[in-house]
């Protein structure tokens, strides 16, 4: 059902990838959890769609701020179906002294269990 990936080797030894990791293991999420076997009488793009927004999703940010340098924000964030901007603007600036930053999303609280 599973077709071998390409393989990874360093210094002649196989690097086992956690995918086959799994596969090894017959563990039943590579097929539970991917979207491509979820329904097979609806698209598969919907169905991307539906598996993306299924749990909070971990959200990285990054911008080179002009007067604080490399600024970083990783967060969980609401799960919500794609609106087709992958490269949207992210951490912007709200003022000029860079204290204050726009996120894409609207990130759960800390607390919040992926």
């Amino acid at each position: 059902m599973f077709q071998d990936s390409f393989t990874l080797k360093k210094d002649e030894t196989e690097i086992v990838q956690t995918y086959h990791e799994h596969k090894r293991q017959q563990d039943p999420r590579l097929v539970d959890n991917n979207f491509l076997f979820m329904d097979e009488g609806k698209p598969i793009s919907f169905m991307k769609q539906v598996f993306i927004s299924a749990k909070p999703q971990l959200v990285y940010e990054v911008r080179n701020c002009k007067l604080r340098g490399l600024m970083e924000a990783m967060y969980l964030a609401v799960p919500i179906r794609s609106d087709g901007k992958f490269l949207r603007p992210a951490y912007v600036p709200l003022d000029t002294e860079e204290m204050s930053f726009q996120l894409a999303f609207k990130p759960l609280p800390p607390d919040t269990a992926a």
